[in-house]
């Protein structure tokens, strides 16, 4: 089967290319600069232990998790996981999460994994995000594989297509999970939804019908729950740029300062609920449709069902959400020090932004990130 595939582009490395990845990783100064700043130990030293790393399961263990528990201890207020019941530690799944931090969703999910004793996933990753060498051989070294959002025309179908074979490969036949966003590119807005051309992706060019095709991946959508956005501020100046020019996009680099700023910012507690898989639904959308598009439109709608119904709320959420609409609906989710505590957050966040625009138009983008999960999950 993969005769007829090119994996090599876009895979992660495999064992014997590790020793030449880290060389070249070890000889870039903004690589030394990231490892100088995160690990105690002198940098020759450091540069030492990294080259004598044999493979991928190594740097991982020894650089990737202490990193990221670094990261856990002094940004968040803990990880906390639930739905891993629902889960055979001896399969394989494609996990589908929310996307909410180009970084954290999938290192934090793969730390609970990994802390969790199952095994870890390959993660997808974009090619916009491959702004330097030196980034793609640290993703592919921490088992990421890229998806080719550049190409176009006749070279995307194709690469979707390779992508897809990809997948299920790394599933079935390496009989190792994946973890992808239910999008492309991450939910500014806070109103997470699955969009169909991913899933249509996840079978185009393979053989069988739906129900089997999708059954074979093991969906199981994942809810990604941080207290408070890392990125809010950045997020809320991109949607507010976009609302007054149709026509703004992002300095490449904008998303480099993102990853950063998801790595150095509060992020209060994080919360990861694991559904189990919905290869029942699935069986349920084939028997009662037959239309393709239906089809997918309906498993679209079972993905942020789910995920609705297992995102975390914390109390800034539903203060959020009576703030926007003026009410008291949801009081009984926080008390009267969390709300002023909130509401002294949100101000100081919007001090940020006092230069950027008119400001009430830049409160409501604020709240709205924060509220929309609340909507999302009450259906309103």
């Amino acid at each position: 089967m993969t005769d007829t595939f090119d994996f090599d582009r876009i895979r992660p490395f495999l064992d014997h290319e590790v020793e030449e990845a880290l060389i070249r990783l070890t000889s870039n100064e903004y690589f030394l600069k990231i490892i100088d700043y995160l690990f105690p130990s002198p940098l020759e030293q450091l540069v030492a232990q990294v080259r004598s790393t044999k493979t991928v399961q190594a740097f991982q263990e020894n650089f990737i998790y202490s990193f990221v528990e670094w990261m856990k201890e002094r940004t968040t207020d803990g990880i906390i996981v639930s739905g891993l019941e629902n889960l055979d530690k001896d399969e394989s799944y494609l996990f589908m999460s929310n996307h909410r931090d180009i970084v954290l969703d999938s290192a934090f999910l793969n730390f609970a994994l990994f802390k969790n004793d199952f095994d870890i996933t390959e993660i997808a990753i974009g090619d916009n995000l491959m702004i330097y060498p030196w980034i793609e051989d640290l993703v592919k070294m921490n088992r990421s594989f890229i998806v080719e959002r550049s190409k176009l025309g006749r070279q995307r179908l194709e690469s979707s297509i390779n992508l897809s074979a990809y997948i299920n490969h790394t599933i079935n036949e390496k009989k190792r999970s994946i973890w992808i966003a239910q999008r492309e590119g991450r939910t500014k807005d806070g109103n997470d939804k699955t969009q169909v051309g991913l899933l249509k992706m996840l079978t185009i060019g393979r053989k069988g019908d739906f129900v089997e095709l999708f059954q074979s991946l093991r969906v199981v959508p994942v809810a990604i729950s941080y207290e408070y956005e890392p990125c809010d501020v950045a997020k809320v100046r991109e949607q507010y740029r976009r609302s007054i020019n149709p026509e703004y996009k992002k300095d490449p680099k904008d998303d480099l300062l993102s990853m950063k700023m998801g790595m150095e910012n509060p992020k209060g507690r994080v919360h990861f609920t694991f559904s189990r898989p919905i290869n029942k639904s699935v069986a349920q959308i084939g028997e009662k449709y037959s239309h393709k598009n239906e089809q997918y439109n309906m498993l679209a709608n079972v993905i942020d069902s789910r995920m609705y119904e297992l995102y975390k709320l914390w109390p800034i959420n539903y203060v959020a959400a009576d703030l926007i609409n003026k009410t008291d609906t949801y009081k009984e989710h926080y008390t009267l020090e969390e709300k002023e505590k909130h509401i002294a957050f949100f101000e100081k966040k919007l001090d940020l932004l006092k230069d950027e625009g008119e400001l009430e138009a830049l409160r409501k983008i604020l709240l709205n990130i924060y509220a929309r999960p609340v909507f999302n999950k009450y259906q309103i």
